[in-house]
């Protein structure tokens, strides 16, 4: 029996990976944390997008609000897995539904640039951002 399990958390382990390849946090995440100002392609238009990336507990997540005019929407991203050394992906959710958004972020230039999808980012949805640095009130 004792062989079974363990050949039984082999193979779990060989098909969904090890923890730390889907937790892990890229190098670059003390540079991602903070607000970021955007745009996302929704519903065929072109909108504001705001992101605020945090790490909690080892972990790179992220909350976002698209704005239209009037229509105004809140959305959370988890489940970061990384694909580079400043990349990944995050599974997105709001009230429209769930889905994916690969997100290439280069702290250097105080942006990033991805794409989203419900099953797999999509060619031509931009999930992008700059780095939002407020003007000062003197």
């Amino acid at each position: 029996m004792r062989w079974f399990v363990l050949r039984l958390v082999v193979v779990v382990w060989s098909i969904a990976g090890s923890p730390a390849a889907w937790a892990a946090v890229p190098a670059c995440a003390p540079d991602l944390v903070g607000p970021w100002s955007g745009k996302v392609w929704d519903a065929g238009v072109l909108k504001a997008l705001r992101t605020r990336f945090s790490v909690v507990s080892g972990v790179l997540t992220g909350t976002y609000r698209v704005e239209d005019g009037p229509d105004v929407y809140d959305g959370t991203l988890t489940d970061f897995v990384a694909s580079g050394a400043c990349a990944g992906t995050f599974r997105w959710r709001d009230r429209h539904g769930e889905g994916v958004v690969w997100v290439d972020f280069r702290p250097d230039q105080d942006r990033f640039d991805g794409e989203w999808g419900d099953t797999a980012p999509m060619t031509g949805y931009i999930f992008n951002g700059r780095r939002f640095r407020p003007v000062p009130i003197s």
